[in-house]
């Protein structure tokens, strides 16, 4: 319940919260095994680089390694950067049900 004071209903139709960046500790130290995909180009290692389930898979390699994000289909699943609608709607057609996306 604690979780849900800070995560705020999305207005995008195909997400179920989002996070604003300065809640992603917390978020994280209540959600140890959720996996942070960071699609920028770049990876940017100020988001979180001590989480243990952070990657960065920029855009241009997201349908390539799609199938090796299936291990983490039951978990919760942040995305960040500049094209994370794009993959959310991937991982969508996926099945992928637990995704927030960091503001």
């Amino acid at each position: 319940m604690i979780a849900l004071l800070f995560l705020q209903p999305s207005l995008h139709p195909h997400v179920n919260f989002s996070i604003p960046f300065k809640s992603l500790d917390k978020f994280l130290s209540e959600n140890s095994d959720a996996l942070i995909i960071d699609v920028s180009p770049i990876s940017f290692e100020k988001i979180s680089s001590g989480h243990r389930n952070k990657i960065n898979i920029p855009l241009a390699h997201f349908d390539a390694h799609v199938k090796e994000l299936y291990r983490y289909k039951s978990k919760k699943i942040v995305l960040y950067g500049d094209y994370k609608s794009q993959c959310l709607h991937r991982l969508r057609q996926e099945g992928f049900e637990n995704i927030i996306l960091l503001q």
